[in-house]
């Protein structure tokens, strides 16, 4: 779902910082004479037009959550630690290979002072010689994700 309001038609809330979640309710729809216009948001056998009782399903339809794939889960977590890296004051380096970014305070002077962060694995990396403030925020970076891996990986799980 694209980010953003859709006229009259929904309201979105940030839920931990990592997912966003969107409730519609009657009263984001326009009625006229009886009838709700859901053209907004979907399209009902060509007619944006419908009646309550039909509102009342598309709307449940709409709000219930549906399970993420592996590669949403993934991307959801990766996303958290990156953001969480960056609130600690470090750039996100990229290689292009796919699998670990690059964590790396603005004035690093050594590569050795730097975080990886395993894409697939989730967790971090850090040479044994780095900094104690570099270990500690690898340490703080993987203490901040696990309950986010696990809440994320507890959805997979059920779906």
């Amino acid at each position: 779902m694209p980010w953003g309001f859709y006229p009259g038609a929904l309201f979105c809330l940030y839920i931990h910082s990592i997912k966003l979640k969107c409730m519609y309710k009657k009263e984001d729809f326009k009625c006229v004479k009886g009838f709700f216009y859901v053209g907004d948001v979907l399209d009902v056998d060509g007619n944006p037009w419908v009646e309550e009782d039909k509102l009342d399903e598309i709307i449940s339809e709409l709000n219930t959550p549906k399970p993420m794939t592996k590669k949403q889960i993934r991307n959801a977590i990766n996303k958290a630690a990156y953001q969480f890296a960056e609130s600690l004051g470090y750039e996100v380096h990229d290689d292009g290979d796919g699998s670990s970014v690059t964590f790396m305070k603005p004035d690093t002077e050594r590569h050795d002072d730097t975080i990886d962060w395993s894409r697939s694995y989730h967790e971090t990396c850090v040479l044994n010689w780095a900094s104690p403030q570099i270990q500690e925020d690898a340490d703080a970076i993987d203490a901040h994700m696990k309950p986010i891996i696990e809440h994320y990986n507890n959805q997979y799980s059920k779906a």
